[in-house]
């Protein structure tokens, strides 16, 4: 039996395209959201999966993490929101960083970690700020992720997200983020006003390259 060239899209739900064949590798393109994902018969076992994220040297005393980290803080504009109380870092990895560096700022952070940090019942709080940095290319549901995320935001409420968009490459065979195995769905500023208008957030800010941060404001259909 021949397996057809479309798929369902991870994100939206639409009829996705074959993209094409890179790195021996399927992936497929909604023209709908703009998602880029890997065709589920390529995805890693989650021993394998969780074998990488351990090679990550994303710790404190990597001072080039830490300054990673703090870009993402500066360039979303975190260290300029007022009345954060409670943030939750969502796949924070092995050691949560970005927790203390937000310590640092007087904001109190909640971590979740499917591999290392998995206590879930912090997904059960409402937060001020959700943190999301290089965790959304790794989610083999974004649409099922998101739908778990929006309803933790209370009014008002902040979701940070860094993940480098697929517009940033002109060769996406030889681009460097589709080779890791772990990597798993690709998004673009399109993508993410899909999301922004799906879940009913506004765009607070997005660049071109791979931050967006999205804002829930009052539900005026009453």
């Amino acid at each position: 039996m021949t397996r057809s060239n479309n798929e369902i899209c991870r994100l939206c739900g639409s009829t996705a395209a074959e993209y094409g064949i890179y790195g021996k590798k399927k992936y497929y393109h909604c023209p709908e959201c703009d998602l880029i994902f890997l065709d589920e018969s390529f995805f890693p076992g989650r021993e394998e999966e969780f074998g990488r994220y351990k090679k990550h040297d994303n710790t404190i005393n990597n001072s080039g993490y830490v300054k990673y980290l703090s870009g993402f803080i500066k360039d979303a504009g975190i260290d300029k929101i007022n009345n954060i109380k409670r943030t939750l870092d969502f796949g924070c990895g092995p050691e949560p960083v970005l927790k203390t560096l937000l310590a640092g700022l007087g904001i109190n952070t909640d971590v979740y970690d499917p591999f290392f940090y998995p206590d879930e019942s912090v997904l059960c709080k409402e937060y001020d700020l959700i943190t999301s940095t290089e965790v959304f290319e790794h989610l083999r549901n974004p649409g099922k992720t998101l739908n778990l995320l929006e309803p933790l935001l209370g009014t008002g409420g902040i979701l940070a997200v860094k993940t480098l968009f697929h517009t940033t490459c002109r060769d996406f065979n030889g681009w460097w983020y589709r080779s890791d195995i772990t990597h798993i769905c690709f998004y673009s500023p399109k993508t993410f006003a899909w999301i922004a208008e799906a879940f009913k957030l506004k765009i607070r800010t997005m660049d071109n390259h791979s931050i967006c941060v999205l804002e829930k404001y009052p539900n005026t259909d009453t």
